[in-house]
């Protein structure tokens, strides 16, 4: 990677074969893929969007977030914003002491998930490039890169929702939301794609990197 790249890597996400070679992601429905499955995508949606509100039929702006009460654990969220603002702050450091450091940034974000970390690394970097293994992750990821910003409620975009474990058996459905500070501009210097850590040196021959 060129000097003036950082990287970060903000999730888990692995697969054992290459994904022109029939691999087996399947669908979210029927995959064998723990990292393509439903409950996996709630997971996922959850952790990196924990803004997102209840699904109301009218109104989502009057409706509480995932963790509504006051002394819930914030501290246990936001982990993938936590995880690329520490890399900003380091870069940061790291710009205050060399002259050199070029005016365009860029970011890379390896296994970037459903996105939140490489959003976040949006705000500070002018292009991030962000890949997952997971076709579903990588799916989800395009899809809040389409959602309106919070400021833009008035106009709309497909909603995402998905599923918060109440007790037992019983979910409620949310809708993916997100931070306020996510703006258009900011959405659009993200390049979400899928890939395979494994094979950034043959990405990197390619040019996709």
């Amino acid at each position: 990677l060129d000097n003036d790249s950082f990287a970060t890597d903000s999730s888990t996400s692995t697969a054992s074969s290459d994904s022109n070679d029939g691999d087996n992601t399947g669908t979210a429905e029927t995959s064998d893929n723990v990292y393509e499955t439903n409950q996996s995508l709630d997971m996922y949606l959850g952790m990196h969007y924990p803004h997102s509100t209840t699904v109301a039929s009218h109104d989502h702006e009057s409706v509480p977030p995932i963790l509504p009460h006051e002394n819930a654990p914030h501290y246990g969220l936001f982990f993938p914003q936590r995880v690329a603002q520490l890399l900003t702050r380091l870069v940061g450091e790291q710009e205050g002491s060399d002259n050199s450091v070029p005016t365009k940034r860029a970011a890379l974000d390896v296994g970037c998930a459903v996105g939140g970390a490489s959003f976040e690394l949006a705000k500070e970097f002018d292009h991030v490039d962000a890949f997952d293994y997971s076709a579903t992750f990588v799916q989800a990821a395009k899809e809040m890169q389409q959602q309106r910003p919070q400021q833009d409620r008035n106009k709309h975009g497909k909603a995402i929702t998905f599923r918060v474990p109440i007790e037992g058996d019983i979910y409620k459905d949310v809708r993916a939301v997100h931070d306020k500070d996510v703006t258009s501009e900011i959405q659009s210097r993200v390049n979400f794609f899928r890939g395979n850590a494994c094979e950034m040196d043959q990405m990197q021959d390619q040019g996709i990197l």
